[in-house]
């Protein structure tokens, strides 16, 4: 006798386009908004908070790129000062056989390299490199406390740096100089009030404001995003899979220093570079965790569900 039983038939996949459309614009909006999420909170607490910016600028006055660059503008700036003539810093550093019968120009050409010897030593000892980074931080706090008071004027000082660096060259062949040069009491000294100060403050607030909408937008939209889909699951792996290619391909962009021209000298670019490498550390390794935590953990979710569904297919047929 026939079987008069029908074969089972596969449920027919019924596709949800209302609910995947919107899933997908929510989705494109959640990848953007985390990624500038990640930008922002990195920039607040780069840019606002004083213990994170000092660890983040005081390693900087460490690197050859800065120190050269600092280097080649002071030598730059002491051998055009008035108060201070190219022939008088030439009868300190060269014999007269050297000086005699040569221009200004041949005597600067002479002299700076020696100039530069000696404002290396400066800037790349142990004391400069404190001074900076004690500067940085009282700098800093300063700021940051006047922008939260409602101060009517923000005063940064310099001063102590300039001075700092000046007292340095005594212990150095440029000793001489040292008393020549004349530093007024408000030299460094950086004071903002009325519409300036408003435009500083004003920018402060508005990152603040912007910082926390984009967190809430970003939250806003993934839940959305998730929560329309059909299938949630592979909807939050197929989150977690892009958001971790572009921060990778972000990260791998951020490192790419080697590529950075500012279209002058070697000097400036070697400069550009150490302060896109030095700033954006941080935020490069965070990148670097988040692609690697997203892409793994959407290839392993995906491997789970795999051999989830293989066993469960196993046991039915058993």
């Amino acid at each position: 006798m026939a079987n008069s039983k029908t074969p089972p038939t596969k449920p027919v996949a019924v596709r949800h386009r209302v609910r995947t459309f919107f899933s997908s614009i929510f989705g494109f909006f959640a990848l953007g908004l985390i990624i500038m999420s990640i930008l922002v909170v990195w920039l607040d607490r780069t840019l606002t908070d004083t213990q994170t910016y000092v660890k983040t600028v005081a390693p900087l006055v460490t690197k050859p790129g800065v120190q050269n660059f600092v280097v080649t503008k002071a030598s730059s700036t002491l051998l055009d000062n008035h108060d201070a003539p190219i022939r008088d810093i030439a009868s300190q550093l060269l014999t007269p056989e050297q000086i005699a019968g040569k221009t200004d120009e041949q005597l600067k050409a002479e002299v700076t390299p020696l100039v530069q010897e000696s404002l290396r030593s400066v800037v790349s000892s142990p004391t400069f490199a404190n001074l900076w980074k004690t500067n940085n931080e009282s700098i800093h706090s300063q700021l940051m406390t006047q922008l939260q008071s409602g101060s009517q004027t923000l005063n940064l000082d310099f001063h102590p740096l300039i001075t700092g660096l000046i007292d340095q060259l005594g212990t150095t062949k440029l000793s001489f100089v040292k008393d020549k040069l004349d530093i007024p009491a408000d030299a460094g000294k950086v004071k903002l009030e009325g519409r300036q100060l408003e435009n500083v403050r004003r920018v402060y607030d508005y990152f603040k404001k912007a910082m926390l909408a984009i967190l809430v937008c970003a939250a806003l939209s993934v839940g959305l995003c998730v929560l329309i889909s059909v299938h949630h699951l592979k909807t939050i792996r197929r989150i977690a899979l892009l958001t971790g290619i572009f921060c990778g391909v972000l990260a791998a962009l951020l490192g790419a220093t080697s590529l950075i021209r500012t279209g002058s000298s070697e000097v400036d670019n070697a400069f550009a570079r150490t302060l896109v490498d030095g700033i954006t550390h941080d935020l490069r390794l965070s990148l670097i965790v988040i692609a690697v935590l997203g892409i793994g953990g959407a290839v392993a979710s995906k491997l789970y569900s795999v051999i989830t569904s293989s066993r469960s297919s196993t046991a039915k047929r058993a």
